[in-house]
């Protein structure tokens, strides 16, 4: 196995049972599956993050590393060390206060630096049931912001999923018209053949070539059939592009109306 580390190298995050589970492309490199499972979601070429070797497995046939896999306890440590246990990227030193205008964990130092002129709570002030009161409203205020966030994307992607399915009706109707229009296709072929050969037809009488002239004259001023869901596919378009609109923004935004489909 050409890669052996404990973490994934894409997001940095220890290996686990779960959504970070350690699997092996067949170029020997290992990733955690979230990682490997957006890639093969994407319609773009699907190439190994590491060597750029193509991948032609799907997220059920790539095997598990079960070798990576740290013990529970293991795990647990691995995950308190890696989210609240890290230091100041800055200074090394540990994140022990909460600036209340940033939002965002700091040192000591960080304090008299870049948060000089914020508000600062300590972690256990925010603890303390009497203590900092107006602080902990404001964090629950942001985390109910961040819920609602997550919620109106997730309400989106719906959407989403919806419109994709009304895409994938749309598109049989569709071929299923298909087949008319390339009869309509063949038939101009096939009479603008006959017009060229109508002068050169000396195997055909006078009489028979007046028939095929007028047969041909006759579908002169016949236009071919429209496609008949061409405003439908245009209305899902723009509640899509309206959709990743809301997504691009903020992250949540108002859920746009689906379009209804018009039944025949």
């Amino acid at each position: 196995m050409a890669s052996a580390s404990m973490e994934c190298e894409v997001c940095d995050e220890a290996f686990n049972s779960d959504n970070r589970k350690p699997l092996c492309l067949t170029c020997g490199h290992t990733f955690c599956y979230s990682c490997i499972a957006r890639l093969l979601n994407v319609s773009a070429p699907k190439n190994c993050p590491k060597c750029r070797k193509k991948i032609l497995q799907r997220i059920n046939q790539v095997p598990v590393v079960y070798a990576l896999i740290p013990s529970e306890n293991k795990v647990g440590q691995s995950d308190v060390r890696s989210q609240s246990e890290a230091p100041c990227t800055q200074h090394k030193k540990a994140l022990d206060y909460l600036c209340m205008d940033c939002m965002e964990l700091t040192c000591f130092r960080c304090i008299g630096g870049t948060h000089a002129a914020h508000r600062i709570e300590s972690l256990d002030d925010l603890l303390q049931e009497d203590e900092a009161v107006d602080a902990r409203t404001k964090v629950r205020t942001t985390l109910l912001g961040k819920l609602e966030n997550a919620s109106n994307v997730v309400s989106i992607s719906d959407g989403l999923l919806g419109l994709v399915e009304d895409l994938i009706i749309l598109k049989t109707d569709l071929e299923g018209q298909k087949d008319s229009l390339l009869a309509q296709k063949v038939s101009a072929e096939q009479d603008l053949h006959a017009w060229d050969a109508s002068v050169t037809g000396f195997d055909k009488t006078k009489k028979k070539k007046r028939q095929e002239c007028r047969a041909i004259l006759s579908r002169l001023k016949l236009k071919p059939e429209k496609i008949q869901k061409i405003p439908e596919f245009k209305a899902l378009f723009d509640a899509a592009s309206m959709k990743c609109d809301s997504l691009e923004c903020n992250g949540g935004g108002s859920a746009v109306q689906r379009p209804r489909r018009q039944r025949q």
